[in-house]
Parts: structure tokens; sequence; C-alpha cells
């Protein structure tokens, strides 16, 4: 028998099949509590139970059928001399619990697991740490970097408890988690080191990503995609590219997901970027698998930024995502008929569905839908225009894809991530990914002649934008408005200074 326990507003059990299902404001409750003192308690707190003050002579009663000390016809008859009000709901709620209570007392508990916030991680590992049965806890809104000190005065030998870290992850023991937490973290305090907008960190990190080369491990596919695996091993497939992403970001306290293509079979990255320096606020899709490095001799993967920072619009033509398609049905329509209770059970369970999927959306973008009257489907209208919004991003500027590169290029050259700088490069980078935007603009009719002089075309423009601002642009990203030539000679001599000062 399955047992997951999940924090909640409300105190609750139920039973599915074979799964039950505790639901409770306050984990620490279930410490030291048996299976007849749990089933005793979510009895005491049922709503249901609360209300039928006027049956409290019964109470004893309904409570031994509970526990199996008297069956439900006993209940059934003592009940009907009694002649007592709402009868079937009484004897519905005690045969609820009796089969609850049955199914702990006949099944062993093989598996738990518990679902818990970031401020009761502690509590719960501190619950279940001498469990002999196999654990899960599952917490996905601690970022990896902060577990290795959540984890700092823990025994964390217990092999049987794991932890579901991250989503599209496989869960993982305690002691790897920790290890795989100061991986993490240690790459983070390296990019803290730097004075870098959210943006910049973004591209910062995405160039640390996509230096790895994509090899499949064709035996088993979670060493391609675990971040456990993929840190410690060479393999590495998309999942794991966007995984890695996602979690240094997350670390980063950048909002990061995975972004699943059904149609492509394909794992991509989902970020909200809220950069006030570039003056951005919006979603926006990361594929650092596409931009990767191919092979051992490359140092072309640097100028690669093809599906860096794609609006949601873009990302879908080459591989089409599960968000995508939740923001083209009509919301308005899936309410109406939820109001109106004019859908059958399949159609209500769907959109059901499809508005909770919502809500995680408009979480991710940080737009509150929860009015003071808590009106859920109502607030979510009234808001659905501004998730729009925030997921229908345009394409970065040519000028401000400039500022970003450079400011970030010019700490990969001091920490000798880049060998050099050359302002010709960058501005070929920056044409290169404005030819791989154009390039999907066109159709199949379009002629080859037509695609090259566009294409031509397009090159020119980006050229002659840079060229004519390149003064102004100069002035904004080097320090004192040097200029790119001046300013990396400064580097090239402060890196030199300090070699000499290490031989000294």
């Amino acid at each position: 028998m399955e047992v997951k326990v999940i924090e909640a507003k409300n105190n609750e059990i139920r039973l599915v099949e074979d799964i039950l299902l505790i639901y409770v404001k306050d984990i620490n409750l279930l410490r030291n509590m048996n299976k007849e003192q749990l089933v005793e308690f979510m009895f005491n707190e049922n709503e249901i139970v609360k209300s039928l003050s006027f049956v409290r002579e019964f109470k004893d009663s309904i409570r031994n059928c509970v526990f199996d000390i008297i069956s439900v016809n006993e209940l059934r008859d003592l009940i009907e001399s009694k002649e007592v009000p709402l009868y079937s709901l009484i004897i519905s709620t005690a045969t609820y619990y009796k089969k609850i209570y049955l199914a702990l007392k006949r099944n062993a508990i093989d598996e738990v697991s518990i679902e818990c916030s970031k401020e009761n991680f502690v509590n719960v590992i501190s619950l279940v740490n001498n469990e002999t049965r196999n654990v899960t806890i599952k917490c996905h809104d601690i970022s990896l970097k902060e577990y290795s000190e959540l984890l700092k005065d823990i025994n964390v030998s217990n092999k049987n408890v794991k932890v579901d870290y991250q989503e599209a992850n496989t869960p993982i023991k305690l002691n790897t988690l920790h290890d795989l937490s100061l991986f993490i973290g240690n790459i983070v305090s390296d990019i803290n080191k730097y004075n870098l907008s959210d943006l910049e960190k973004i591209m910062y990190v995405y160039d640390i990503v996509k230096y790895r080369i994509y090899n499949k491990d064709e035996d088993n596919y979670l060493n391609n995609r675990d971040l456990d695996k993929v840190t410690s091993g060479n393999t590495i497939v998309c999942s794991g590219f966007s995984n890695l992403f996602n979690a240094i970001l997350m670390s980063l306290d950048i909002k990061a997901m995975p972004l699943i293509s059904k149609t492509a079979n394909h794992q991509r990255s989902i970020v909200y970027v809220n950069d006030s320096k570039y003056d951005i606020d919006g979603i926006y899709v990361f594929d650092p698998t596409w931009d990767c490095r191919k092979k051992e001799s490359e140092n072309y993967y640097l100028e690669r930024y093809n599906y860096f920072m794609m609006p949601l619009s873009r990302s879908k033509i080459t591989a089409y995502d599960e968000i995508s398609r939740l923001l083209e049905v009509n919301v308005k329509d899936i309410i109406k008929k939820i109001y109106g209770y004019s859908c059958n059970d399949e159609e209500l369970m769907s959109g059901v569905f499809v508005l909770n999927e919502l809500e995680n959306l408009f979480g991710f973008a940080e737009i509150d839908i929860f009015n003071e009257h808590d009106d859920r489907l109502s607030s979510i209208m009234e808001n659905y225009s501004n998730l729009v919004k925030k997921y229908d991003q345009n394409e970065l500027s040519s000028t401000i894809f400039f500022k970003l590169l450079y400011r970030v290029r010019r700490i990969e050259f001091n920490n000798a991530a880049v060998s050099d700088i050359d302002l010709y490069d960058l501005i070929s980078t920056v044409v290169s990914r404005e030819l791989s935007i154009k390039r999907l603009e066109y159709d199949k009719d379009t002629s080859p002649i037509e695609k090259l002089l566009g294409l031509f075309m397009v090159e020119d423009d980006v050229k002659e934008i840079i060229s004519k601002n390149i003064k102004s642009l100069e002035r904004e990203i080097t320090p004192n408005g040097v200029g790119i030539e001046r300013d990396t000679t400064n580097i090239k001599l402060i890196k030199t200074l300090k070699k000499i000062n290490e031989i000294k």
C-alpha cells in the first residue's frame, strides 16, 4: 500500500484504490501517530462529523463502527431505532472511514511520499530519517544550492529516503542531493562574484550549459536527463541540458521550468526574464541543446545563439509545446460551460485540468489571480489578457543583443572562458542570430533567390545599425566609455599583471 502525505489548507484523508492520500495542515501532527490515531484524528476533523452536533450521543457508536468494533448494520439498526435525521449521511460517513481504517489495518505500507513546503522540509526529514520503508519527499520550491545548507546538520546516510527535488528529474538519495547541491552552489557562487543583471546571468549560464556536447546513452535514458547523472558523466540530451540550465537559474533566483514538446519529443526551458537594465519583463524560451557544442575541437558554439531567448511564438514553430496549446484554448467558452453546467463529465474534467494548468502559468508569470472574494474563475477571466501579454513577447533588437553579448563576453574574457574579444566576431554573432530568425519567416513557397536576397538585406541592415551606433554603444557598454578595443587591452593588462604577481 502506498501513502501520500500532502501539505494542505485542510486536514483530510482519502482512499483511491490502493493509495491513501493524507492532506494535513501541519505535517508535525503525524509525528508518533499510529494508524488508529490517524483515522480518529481525520474523522474528528471531518466537516460533516463536526456539523452533526445533534448525534453526539451516538458518537461512540459511530466511532466503534469506524474501528470495526461494531458492524455497519449494527450502527444502522441503532440509528433507525432512534429515528435520527440525516441517517444516510451518518452511515456513509462511518462507512467511508471504516473502509480507510480496514485498509490501513490489513495492508502493509510499502512506500510513503510526502509533499511539503520549503519551510517544513527539515521537519519532514527529521520525521522520516529513521524510516526503513521507501520514502520520497517532494519539494520543488527549494533551489538546488539551498539543499546543502538545509542538510548540513542532518545525517544523510539513510538510503531509503529520497528527494524529488526538481521537475523532470528522478528522486535521489540525501547524500547525492547534498553533493549535487554543492556542485550547483559552486557555479552560482562564481557567477554571483560578477555584477551581472538577471539577463546577463542567463546568457552566462547559457554559455556554460551549451559547452556540453550532446551525447546519448542508448541503454539508460536517465543518464542523459537526471542532474546527478549529467553533472558526473559525459552523456546529456535535451532534457539534461534543460534541467541543468533550469537548476542553475533557479539557484540564482530566476524562475525557470521545463517546456515540453510532445510533437518534437523535445525539452526546452521557459524562463521569466525580469530585468530593468534592459527594460524586459516577460516569458521567453531557451534551448541550449540546439546551440550546444558539436565536438571537442569546436569553438564556434560560443557564437551560436539561434535558440537563445526565443519568444514563445518563434519557439513553437520548431517545437510546438504544451504551454502554447494551453494559451490557444478558448478560456471564455470553458468557463461558460463550467458555470452553466452545460458540459458532460469528460468536458468538465478537461476544463478543470486546463484551468488548473493556467493557474500554474499565472503563478510562474507572477500574476496574482486570487481576489478578496477568492472567485477563481472570474479572476482568471479578468487577468487572462495580462497572462497572454507576459507570454507573447517581441524579439530582442540587434542593438540590445549586442550590448548584452559584449557585457557577458568581457566577463568570460576576464576569467579565461574566451581567449579574446573581437568587434567583428561580436557583430558576426548578432548577424548569425538575426539570420536564423529571418529564415523561419519564409514558407516553403518562397523561392531560393527571394530567400537569399532577404537574408542579404538582413545582414546588411544589422551591420549598418551597429556600425552607425557603435560609438554610443561603446560609451554605454565599456567602463568610462573607453571603447571595446581599449577595454579589452585594459583587461589583458590586468590579467598579465596578475600573472606576474603570482610568479613573484
